[in-house]
């Protein structure tokens, strides 16, 4: 009786204290009314103590009775103050915008309607919609710009002022370069538009574009080239110094080393060009500096700087005495045969 989960609450219950004929009414536990909960488990013994017995619900030896005073009105639950009602809009968590997808490009509910707050740009000419979870992470869109609101139904809306970008910058690495993919061999994001600044190579005859993270990793294009950063929009940009580092890449030349860990790949670093064999032989830092994957004691031209520029390398070992083992020599086509 007490823990008010085995009965309605809002019955009236007779209590017998001292003996199973005299007792006392008490009443309801509560005023308001709760939802229909189902009678307490049954037991065979016998009740032991105070025994409460209700006054409402039919009892085996005595008809229904019909409470003397009629319970107090009904209160709203603090969960039913919160729900709409008739002529108000809906939460913006119910609303669906029907045929408006988001436009964000790692948002996770691409494709779908857009449920909840929509957040149009009212910078720029086409139509750039988003939902709230891209809006909030300030890597959908510029954040410079201002969106239009629609929270409570697709046809009205407030303006949103511009979101502040990192360290008080508005939107510079934010933007969003339609069309532009970056042309990194790595990238992790091959294929998506660029978010953020955008590097354009400046002496590349055809156009290469690195996003940031493949630009600093000074791996995926010549360190050499000058490039334009678009960090604002994607009109403005301003000249990059070329970068320093030993991160050349010799585009179409792969390394002939018999073990070389990046076989089939392009040279990335210094590339060492055998002048000593008719066929040409290349080898990437590491197999040259190895001694295994060539004969250490031919001349090599070694490429640091640029892939046209060279400059010619000693050999790494003298020539060996007559009659003395010569360890380092590769036997092209020629493989061991031993188990």
């Amino acid at each position: 009786y007490m823990s008010t989960s085995a009965h309605d609450p809002t019955h009236r219950f007779k209590l017998y204290r001292t003996n199973s004929e005299r007792y006392e009414l008490c009443a309801p536990q509560k005023s308001k009314p709760a939802t229909v909960i189902q009678d307490g488990p049954k037991k065979d013994s016998n009740i032991e103590g105070p025994r409460y017995s209700c006054d409402v619900c039919p009892q085996p030896t005595e008809p229904l009775r019909q409470p003397q005073r009629p319970p107090a009105p009904p209160q709203p639950r603090p969960s039913q103050q919160q729900q709409p009602q008739v002529g108000l809009p809906r939460p913006s968590s119910m609303l669906v915008h029907r045929g408006v997808t988001c436009d964000g490009p790692l948002c996770t509910k691409k494709g779908f309607d857009i449920v909840g707050t929509r957040y149009n740009c009212a910078d720029c000419p086409p139509s750039v919609d988003l939902c709230e979870t891209c809006y909030k992470s300030k890597m959908a869109h510029n954040t410079g710009h201002r969106f239009r609101r629609y929270m409570h139904n697709t046809q009205s809306f407030d303006v949103c002022a511009p979101q502040q970008g990192q360290q008080g910058q508005q939107g510079q690495q934010m933007v969003i370069h339609r069309g532009v993919t970056c042309d990194g061999p790595a990238c992790p994001t091959k294929g998506r538009e660029i978010v953020g600044t955008r590097y354009n190579c400046a002496d590349c005859p055809p156009s290469i574009d690195l996003c940031e993270t493949c630009y600093r990793s000074k791996l995926a294009h010549n360190v050499a080239h000058r490039f334009r950063r678009y960090k604002l929009n994607s009109q403005s940009f301003e000249m990059c110094a070329p970068q320093q580092g030993p991160s050349l890449i010799h585009r179409g030349v792969t390394c002939d080393g018999p073990s070389c860990p990046n076989k089939g790949r392009d040279i990335v670093g210094s590339r060492y060009n055998c002048a000593d064999c008719p066929p040409s032989v290349d080898l990437c830092g590491s197999c040259y500096n190895s001694q295994m994957a060539h004969d250490p004691r031919h001349r090599f031209r070694c490429y640091k700087k640029s892939p046209h520029s060279f400059e010619l390398c000693a050999p790494q070992r003298r020539a060996a005495a007559p009659g003395s083992a010569q360890q380092s020599v590769t036997h092209e086509g020629v493989f061991c045969d031993g188990p």
